[in-house]
């Protein structure tokens, strides 16, 4: 039995007192009526069984919202419902959603009545995007009055939103027959706040007339890394290089905000063509012919080309000039036997192309 005070006497024989039930236990309640009135009467007590029933009535719920409406999976959501009980019982909440087909318990907000309960979520995954539901299970701690929200929708889950930032490989240079530049770029999950593993990355590269795309996922520490070893499909010069997340199916695609260079370098390979063990009589021109090529057998115009000759005899070197750009990767010179342009010092000892 609890205690009912302050007891009131109203006078002709009636008492009263009035007894606080919010947060009682349902049920029946019984009363023990204690009275006494000395030295004129015997003390009494007298006890009513089961003498009234105690209704603890449900909770009610409205407002269910979850913020924000959508997002990518990794955002972190806030679901909530406002709740008012008619004796002010505390209450817990306990949430559930729905995003594949089957009810997840995401977890629970005990409050006092009347309130707001507040469950934060930050765990859905990639393969949950779509739409969800959600319920939640109210328990005024009353097991009859235990009951489920009616379900409510949201929040949509899409694509995680990135960033791509620059790490390395501006700026450089690499040969195109024997070298290789690492381009480094950086994911970071702008919703999750985690750099993404596994992401599927691109970095495109392109001379402005065509375009060559390297692909790669991001590493543990969410760099996208591409080895660069251009071939002969590629342009010598300055190339324009960016790239970022492309084709994944859990973040949206994302490039880096800005272009960056990379300058391809070829080598230049010369070839003497006439003449070829000839004997000339002195006081004759002789004419210097020769062809210049890359590494991937493209004729190269508009070469600086210097040939220079040395007498095996005397070991004095000579030069020839002008040199003529004929075209197609052809140079020639041609100079007079008797009076041969003398270097002014030692420079090789054969006719070659520079």
């Amino acid at each position: 039995f609890e205690a009912c005070t302050p007891a009131y006497n109203e006078y002709n024989g009636w008492y009263n007192c009035t007894w606080d039930s919010p947060g009682k236990e349902e049920g029946y309640w019984g009363i023990r009526l204690n009275s006494s009135k000395s030295p004129y009467y015997d003390a009494n007590s007298t006890i009513y069984e089961n003498w009234f029933w105690l209704e603890n009535r449900a909770p009610t719920v409205t407002n269910l919202t979850v913020t924000p409406p959508s997002g990518g999976w990794g955002t972190t959501y806030i679901f909530n419902a406002s709740v008012i009980d008619p004796e002010n019982d505390t209450v817990t909440c306990r949430l559930f959603v729905n995003t594949t087909g089957t009810w997840v318990y995401k977890g629970s907000s005990t409050i006092t009545t009347p309130g707001n309960c507040s469950v934060v979520v930050n765990d859905f995954t990639c393969d949950e995007q779509g739409t969800a539901t959600f319920k939640f299970e109210i328990d005024d701690g009353t097991s009859t009055n235990l009951y489920n929200t009616s379900v409510a929708t949201g929040p949509t889950l899409g694509e995680d939103v990135v960033i791509v930032s620059y790490v390395s490989g501006n700026d450089t240079s690499v040969n195109r027959s024997t070298g290789s530049q690492l381009l480094i770029l950086k994911i970071y999950d702008q919703d999750k706040n985690v750099a993404p593993s596994g992401a599927n990355g691109t970095i495109w590269v392109t001379d402005g007339n065509y375009i060559y795309a390297w692909s790669n996922q991001t590493n543990g520490t969410g760099h996208l890394i591409i080895n660069f070893t251009p071939d002969c499909s590629y342009s010598v010069g300055a190339n324009t290089w960016f790239g970022g997340i492309i084709n994944d199916k859990c973040y949206v695609d994302t490039n880096s905000s800005e272009n960056f260079t990379i300058r391809i370098i070829g080598t230049l390979n010369g070839a003497i063509i006439q003449p070829n063990g000839e004997e000339y009589l002195r006081g004759s021109n002789i004419t210097i012919r020769g062809n210049l090529t890359d590494e991937c057998s493209n004729p190269i115009t508009g070469a600086s080309v210097i040939f220079n000759y040395t007498s095996l005899q005397t070991s004095q070197e000579f030069t020839c000039t002008p040199v003529n750009d004929e075209g197609d990767g052809y140079y020639n010179c041609t100079f007079n036997t008797s009076s041969p342009t003398l270097l002014p010092f030692p420079q090789n000892e054969h006719v070659y192309l520079l």
